[in-house]
């Protein structure tokens, strides 16, 4: 097994920022083409002990000689004892997943957080799938995108909170839990 994939209770973070095409996809290593053509299981679920890979993608197809986006699309990949198992979750609000990560606190990972690129919306997908806007935003641009994020304890106080960086108009804001089942939005 290749180093770093195996990351004990953790979920590893890739995220391809490019549009693939299926021209692009060939031009991909071997290992990560076998991997994404593997049979794709539908089911949206992660796994509550296994080790896992995000891949943020954007997919396309082409209609009438030219690329069209097709919905956002994050690849779940899980080492089993016969191989790795693909799953994924597709966000029709968005095209492309500009990053996705483990999101959680006191060590437990609770969900993966999605941020869209084409609709700056950040959210936080459950393990079965469901999904929790935590912040939406029209930023007064030609785009409102989510760009970066990163999660850590910010305030000091042992919680988890992510801060924020739009791709366009310069937004920047953190996102915290407040305690319950919701969550707070401070621009800065």
């Amino acid at each position: 097994m290749p180093p770093g994939l195996h990351i004990p209770g953790q979920l590893a973070v890739v995220s391809f920022a490019n549009m693939w095409t299926p021209r692009q996809l060939v031009a991909l290593p071997v290992f990560a083409m076998a991997l994404i053509v593997s049979a794709c299981d539908r089911t949206v679920a992660i796994p509550d002990d296994a080790p896992s890979l995000l891949l943020a993608l954007a997919v396309l197809d082409t209609e009438d000689g030219a690329p069209r986006p097709l919905p956002a699309r994050l690849g779940i990949l899980t080492q089993t004892a016969d191989g790795w198992d693909h799953r994924f979750i597709e966000d029709s609000e968005s095209n492309v997943f500009h990053k996705a990560l483990s999101y959680g606190a006191a060590g437990e990972v609770t969900g993966v957080l999605t941020l869209g690129g084409t609709e700056a919306v950040v959210k936080l997908w459950a393990r079965d799938g469901s999904a929790q806007s935590l912040w939406e935003a029209d930023f007064g641009g030609a785009f409102s995108r989510m760009r970066d994020a990163e999660i850590g304890d910010i305030y000091g106080d042992g919680n988890p909170a992510i801060a924020v960086a739009t791709h366009d108009q310069g937004v920047v804001a953190v996102i915290r839990s407040d305690g319950g089942e919701g969550f707070t939005v401070h621009e800065l």
